[in-house]
């Protein structure tokens, strides 16, 4: 008799399969993959509706869907770690470590809590530290999103860390790390009457044997200070909070560009963010880089590819989105004013592109 490994719904039964005072059942389709999200936290179940509130599903769930469960604990039980023995450290990130465990995946986001994640079978278990239940955007942005990551590299949506906005069907990406401008630069181009497609969690995928960004039109989450720049966008501060402290905003796009947000584009150019110009009046300054310099900057912004679960995958995507697409930094000094005008030159290839070492 053969001996198969136990399933992840057989390992964690018991987490499962008991009795909750409230459940909450959740539908979102994520350009065409289902997901259902089964939690017993009305807290949780806001979290996640408001980040997935422009993929929510109205029609019944295909089969073939994904499935997650996210669900809190005591601390008085022991760990869920300690149902997988010998689990291997992959890689750890801040407070955040990667485990494999024969097919699983496991995350441990030390201290509010860990996913057990079931590629093979579209599953995921979030089990939340009653006591340490982090605050909604940290939780949908990082602990319930690193889990959809996985669950989605199974459908071949790859999430990346860029904001986009797109001209017609041509999209521009700005990969960046958080604080880098590119939700800036995304919100320039959107006044300016660019279309929107994301902030933080585009997705990428093929279309027609080409890689397409999907849109991911979450709320977008950024700093009060950059938020200054438009006059019409919120700058709530909050009487609790310190002056000195970087107070964050969130606010749908459509809610004061409706009608901006645009379904898929085909990526037209990666511009990479960089540090501004220190000399006031300085003209916006966008250079080409090499091929293989964009797909160094993007894995290691996007930095998975070191992990099993499909990230092979992921990696062949970032290879030929850096290949197929010309590859830039931007840099802007004091005024945004000329940006718009700088990305058009761009998409109207009136600007330097690379090609066989040389500038074209």
């Amino acid at each position: 008799m053969a001996n198969h490994p136990p399933t992840l719904r057989r390992l964690l039964r018991t987490y499962l399969q008991r009795r909750r005072p409230l459940i909450r059942q959740l539908a979102f389709n994520i350009h065409g993959v289902d997901l259902d999200v089964t939690t017993d936290r009305e807290e949780t179940a806001q979290a996640i509706s408001m980040m997935l509130k422009h993929a929510r599903r109205r029609k019944p769930a295909s089969q073939d869907r994904l499935q997650c469960y996210v669900y809190s604990e005591p601390t008085d039980r022991p760990p869920i770690l300690d149902k997988f023995p010998d689990a291997e450290l992959l890689m750890a990130w801040e407070t955040t470590g990667y485990f494999g465990w024969r097919d699983l995946c496991l995350i441990d986001f030390y201290p509010w809590g860990t996913a057990i994640i079931d590629p093979a079978r579209s599953v995921a278990v979030l089990i939340l530290n009653s006591l340490e239940i982090p605050p909604p955007l940290i939780f949908s942005n990082q602990v319930f999103f690193q889990t959809l990551e996985i669950l989605l590299h199974t459908r071949q949506l790859y999430p990346i860390h860029a904001s986009v906005v797109a001209r017609g069907r041509r999209a521009v990406l700005f990969p960046a790390e958080s604080g880098a401008g590119k939700t800036t630069l995304a919100l320039t181009l959107v006044q300016a009457g660019y279309r929107y497609l994301g902030d933080d969690k585009p997705l990428i995928a093929y279309r027609n044997g080409r890689p397409h960004v999907l849109a991911f039109p979450e709320p977008v989450n950024t700093y009060v200070d950059e938020l200054r720049q438009f006059d019409h966008l919120p700058k709530r501060i909050h009487p609790e909070i310190p002056p000195d402290i970087p107070l964050k905003q969130s606010f749908y796009i459509e809610d004061y560009w409706p009608g901006s947000v645009l379904n898929s584009a085909y990526p037209k150019a990666i511009v990479f963010p960089e540090p501004r110009l220190e000399k006031p009046g300085t003209p916006t300054l966008i250079e080409a880089v090499s091929p293989a310099e964009g797909l160094r900057r993007l894995v290691e912004l996007n930095w998975p590819d070191r992990l099993p679960w499909g990230f092979n995958g992921f990696f062949d995507m970032m290879r030929d989105l850096a290949e197929r697409t010309p590859c830039y930094t931007i840099r802007w000094g004091d005024s945004l004013e000329d940006v718009p005008g700088k990305i058009g030159e761009l998409l109207d290839g009136r600007v330097e592109g690379w090609k066989g070492g040389v500038m074209r």
